[in-house]
């Protein structure tokens, strides 16, 4: 029996090879390969089989589904969508699609909403959860070193932590689950090397805060503190139940406020949810792996019928990518009929805000607002002087520096002028102030 690891050559998000690490590890050797966008390619020699850890989105490449009769799933740590970015939705993949996952379950899945989704559609599932949570911490990393790592975090979230950094002797490290573009030329060995120093990183942390599930997971898996980010207006970390309860949780918000009011956090250890999750995984690989060594042969569909079912397929999503372009098309007209609106009620705003700065007078008024606006921003000893240089300057007929920024007109009628609002000859001559 031969062994394989599915990876994704072309992927920009390092957490698939963080998966990928994981199921290398707990096969009992890595034999062959396997391009998770092709997996109906044969794999090894005619007639070698290959056991694999079927995992992650493998359902994304639909038209090289299914996978090659010579290869033995495990299926645990599957996640899947109800519909994928096109529309097309999982219940058309009714037929070969479905029948090879009913073949090879039940299906261990990463997630609620996955195990739902399939047992809703006749294939038997289970949750399992992800393989990342069973990576093993280097025994040669250090623990709790001088530094925290901040993993894809806003960077308004990074600045308030940088503010007591030196003070607290810790160092903000910034780092990224987006793969740069010369990844999609690397190796397997070059890809997995990169997810191996990445995951040494995290392992010597003294704690992580990252808006990375993989990340998050993996710093459980090696008893690294962490915390996991959302961003409030319009993530919801339950997609990820249960494993959203088994670390810190917070808004970007909600974190951001509270370093800017108490100062440099410190994280607590995590809750121990997680442990038997690990354990299950585990055993599920462990059995898994057993029961797809021992499978007898079965009879695979033949060329036609899959041709067959693929075209179907590609019907499917070509409907279904059409309906969303035509939807999108529609939003688009939508847009430009409320911007043409708004243009309309712009022009009418114009001519009141015009009418407003010819008022005689105004200009005045406005200048000695800003000016009021200056001095009452410095001391009073201060004041003196500055208001005695000011009365020379307007003596000369010129507008003190100070006042050139801060000058009311000046901005009102410059941000006009950069909007396409022309007011005349004044708005040409003070747009280009730098206000």
């Amino acid at each position: 029996m031969r062994y394989g690891v599915i990876w994704h050559p072309a992927s920009t998000n390092l957490g698939d090879d963080m998966q990928t690490l994981a199921a290398s590890r707990l096969l009992p050797r890595v034999d062959r390969t396997l391009d998770g966008e092709r997996l109906d390619e044969p794999p090894m020699p005619a007639g070698e089989d290959i056991v694999t850890l079927l995992s992650g989105n493998v359902l994304r490449s639909r038209f090289h589904w299914p996978p090659h009769p010579s290869l033995r799933p495990v299926c645990l740590g599957l996640h899947v969508s109800r519909e994928d970015v096109w529309g097309s939705r999982l219940d058309a993949m009714e037929g070969l699609g479905l029948d090879y996952l009913r073949r090879w379950g039940p299906v261990g899945c990463r997630d609620e909403a996955t195990a739902a989704l399939l047992n809703g559609l006749h294939v038997e599932s289970y949750v399992s959860c992800c393989l990342t949570l069973t990576l093993e911490r280097p025994a040669d990393v250090p623990r709790r070193q001088r530094y925290i790592c901040c993993v894809d975090v806003p960077e308004k979230a990074v600045e308030s932590l940088r503010r007591y950094e030196k003070a607290a002797h810790v160092e903000v490290r910034e780092l990224t689950h987006h793969l740069p573009p010369e990844a999609a030329k690397e190796t397997y060995a070059e890809r997995m090397r990169r997810a191996e120093d990445t995951l040494r990183t995290y392992a010597g942390a003294a704690w992580v805060v990252t808006r990375r599930l993989h990340c998050a997971l993996a710093c459980l898996a090696m008893e690294v503190p962490v915390l996991l980010l959302y961003n409030s207006g319009y993530e919801d970390t339950r997609r990820f139940s249960p494993m959203d309860g088994f670390f810190s949780v917070a808004s970007v918000e909600d974190f951001t406020a509270s370093v800017n009011r108490n100062g440099f956090p410190s994280l607590a250890e995590n809750p121990g949810k997680y442990l038997a999750w690990r354990r299950l995984l585990l055993e599920k690989a462990a059995e898994g792996i057993r029961r797809a060594e021992e499978a007898p042969a079965v009879p695979a569909p033949t060329q036609a019928d899959i041709a067959a079912w693929q075209r179907r397929e590609l019907v499917a999503l070509a409907k279904a990518s059409a309906e969303k372009i035509a939807r999108l098309e529609q939003d688009q007209y939508d847009l430009i009929h409320d911007k043409f609106g708004l243009l309309l009620t712009e022009d009418s705003v114009k001519s009141h805000i015009q009418d407003c700065l010819i008022q005689p007078g105004l200009e005045d008024d406005l200048r000695r607002f800003a000016e009021r606006k200056y001095l009452r921003s410095l001391s009073l000893l201060k004041r003196i002087g500055v208001r005695a240089r000011f009365r020379r300057l307007r003596r000369k007929g010129q507008v003190p520096p100070e006042l050139e920024e801060q000058d009311v007109l000046n901005l009102i009628t410059g941000q006009l002028a950069r909007l396409g609002w022309p007011l005349g000859k004044k708005v040409e001559d003070t747009s280009d102030k730098g206000v």
